[in-house]
């Protein structure tokens, strides 16, 4: 037992470790885009079970996580822009680094039609500040109708990234170092599954200093153990 204490312990002793976030899309809220027409509401969405989300109105709406990612993350998931219900070729997306509508990061795909609020087209990553965009990444490449699209995107350190209909990208950037993720559309309806987040998690410096005395400790009290009972053995 205490052999296992201190493999465990000594596994333990790293600087961070890897937990993955129980995602419940009906927990999630509602918010604005950033290029939300005054004269419409949020639209709903529906599909809200666990890891998926649907939007079947051809409006303007943002889901954002019940949670915040404080440290480096993987977001990740597919998306599938749909025509089940309206038939329109605009904005399908992902929000991370999420404070509120006026900051956050966005990667946003469009299909030739609704160009974002920055101007950027086709496939795009936009940073929000105070309600400024900065275009950090835009290609003229189109999403097809009905079409499982696989997304990722992250922090890790001073970095974020994506990846998208074989495209990967990353900036060294440090403006949100924390925030919400989530999904959003402008004028699109789509489906999103398989929602994924996977935080990495810091352990608090204090157990360092007291670690490497328990190791020594166990360890000992390993050997004597096993001392004690070679001489009983012997006897």
């Amino acid at each position: 037992m205490r052999a296992l204490l201190f493999i465990g312990l000594l596994a333990y002793s790293t600087t961070t470790y890897t937990a993955t976030v129980d995602i419940d899309t009906s927990r999630w809220s509602l918010a604005l885009t950033s290029n939300h027409p005054t004269s419409q509401p949020i639209s709903p969405w529906t599909g809200l079970d666990g890891n998926n989300a649907a939007q079947d109105l051809n409006g303007h709406s943002a889901l954002i996580s019940d949670y915040t990612h404080n440290s480096d993350f993987v977001f990740s998931g597919v998306v599938t822009p749909t025509d089940i219900a309206w038939n329109d070729n605009d904005i399908i997306g992902i929000v991370f680094g999420w404070q509120d509508s006026e900051n956050h990061y966005r990667l946003g795909w469009e299909q030739d039609g609704l160009n974002d609020i920055s101007s950027a087209s086709g496939l795009f990553l936009v940073r929000e500040v105070a309600g400024n965009s900065t275009i950090l990444y835009q290609s003229e490449q189109f999403w097809q109708d009905n079409v499982d699209y696989n997304f990722n995107t992250y922090r890790s350190g001073d970095t974020i990234g994506f990846s998208l209909d074989n495209i990967v990208q990353s900036f060294v950037d440090s403006t949100f170092t924390s925030g919400k993720v989530g999904l959003y559309v402008e004028s699109q309806s789509a489906q999103f599954a398989h929602l994924s987040s996977v935080a990495t998690v810091p352990i608090p410096a204090a157990i360092f200093l007291f670690t490497p005395l328990i190791l020594l400790f166990l360890l000992y009290q390993h050997y004597a153990s096993r001392r004690e009972m070679s001489d009983r053995l012997s006897v």
